[in-house]
């Protein structure tokens, strides 16, 4: 009679764990919560400008000019959907995506600008997508060397810690305004940008991949470029670009 309880019971054992097994087996992963559109907000009011516009700056060190004319811009919609069905990501969501593009017409070089995804950030209040924009400056060196090379100019949301840097830029925030040759421009966001390759070169020789510090102004674009770089004898050279004329269309 004992045996055939303890029998009973090891059956009654198998089974639990046979259901249990099946039960783990055919759970799915649960489903991507949608959050929406995340939208690049402020940024727009510092890139996003027609075709048409222009800016012309003036270099502090050789008095050069260089003006840059906005040939395209355009804002399209991404969709970041789950393809892992194994392990999804929890999110899923649309997000804007901005390209512009404009020639110089000192030295022909052309600059591809556009923004990537960096990701969601927790720090951000709920999640927020970090958005960077990278300068693609296509041309030549001197007008005989050519090549095509990139950098990060430009972020959002304006994360100012180390730990929230993007590439090789580093937001060092927002000031309230900014006088520039009799001309006051407000809500001025910089950037520090490493080895920058995508700056105005200027006509003089500058050992390439120096730093860069990019000013930009709401409403308005790019203000001034500070570039710190060196010579042919390796001393140091500091020039500014910087906004003395422009022509806006939003």
């Amino acid at each position: 009679m004992s045996k055939s309880i303890h029998l009973s019971y090891h059956s009654v054992f198998f089974f639990l764990m046979l259901c249990i097994g099946c039960t783990k087996e055919n759970t799915s992963p649960p489903k991507p919560e949608y959050i929406g559109l995340i939208g690049l907000e402020e940024a727009k009011d510092y890139l996003y400008f027609k075709s048409g516009s222009f800016w012309v700056y003036k270099n502090s060190h050789s008095n050069e000019l260089d003006t840059i004319v906005l040939t395209n811009s355009n804002i399209s919609i991404s969709e970041f959907r789950n393809t892992n069905t194994i392990n999804p990501d929890p999110y899923e969501f649309d997000s804007e995506y901005l390209t512009y593009n404009s020639y110089s017409l000192r030295d022909s070089a052309t600059y591809n600008t556009y923004c990537s995804n960096g990701g969601i950030s927790s720090n951000a209040p709920g999640f927020y997508k970090i958005f960077e924009f990278q300068c693609e400056r296509k041309g030549g060196y001197f007008k005989n060397t050519p090549f095509n090379k990139e950098s990060t100019i430009f972020f959002y949301p304006f994360y100012t810690s180390e730990h929230n840097r993007i590439s090789n830029a580093t937001c060092l925030g927002k000031i309230d305004s900014v006088s520039l040759n009799s001309k006051t421009y407000y809500e001025v966001v910089s950037f520090s940008v490493e080895q920058d390759v995508a700056y105005l070169y200027p006509n003089f020789y500058v050992f390439n991949h120096g730093t860069s510090i990019y000013h930009w102004a709401k409403n308005i674009g790019l203000i001034k470029i500070e570039h710190q770089s060196y010579d042919r004898n390796m001393n140091v050279i500091k020039f500014n670009w910087e906004l003395i004329d422009c022509h806006v269309i939003k």
